[in-house]
């Protein structure tokens, strides 16, 4: 049987998606390490946000269209941690506070749809378990360097309140 070579829009636009949720990962270990009596709370409502933002179905597009491309998105976020967490710690003046309601934070400032609205809609199938059908290209399609604007960004702030 032959292998198909995945869409490269449809896959540049799950991998700016998955590389923005694992920021979400990102503030779930910030929240479990400063807020650990709520793990409970943080854990579920982490897992309620991942699965409303289709993060395990881009997870499963990405492991059979691109596994290589996986590794290479975690070692992004994982390289922007340090980073991260010190926007947390700077932004967050109650950190259990923020962590109890991490999925309303979640939701407001690292919404998908709303920082990647033209991934998001190309993304819809795969993240619903739609099964892609599109036509295959030629060649085999880049692999971007940086998962994503929200990734490279330093104006990260998921816990600022809105003035």
């Amino acid at each position: 049987m032959a292998s198909t070579i995945p869409d490269p829009v449809l896959l540049e636009s799950a991998s700016v998606l998955y590389g923005a949720a694992l920021v979400g990962g990102t503030i779930r270990d910030w929240c479990l390490k400063r807020s650990p009596d709520d793990r409970t709370v943080i854990e579920r409502s982490f897992a309620a946000w991942q699965a409303a933002s289709g993060v395990p179905q881009l997870e499963a597009y990405l492991r059979a269209t691109a596994p290589d491309m996986l590794p290479h998105l975690r070692g992004l976020a994982e390289a922007r941690r340090a980073q991260t967490e010190a926007a947390l710690d700077a932004d967050s003046s109650s950190p259990r506070d923020d962590c109890r309601a991490i999925q309303a934070h979640l939701t407001a400032y690292a919404n998908l749809a709303q920082l990647y609205p033209a991934d998001d809609q190309r993304t819809s199938g795969p993240r619903q378990g739609v099964p892609v059908t599109a036509p295959a290209p030629q060649t085999a399609p880049p692999v971007s360097g940086d998962g994503g604007p929200f990734i490279t960004g330093t104006g990260l702030s998921p816990f600022r309140r809105p003035s």
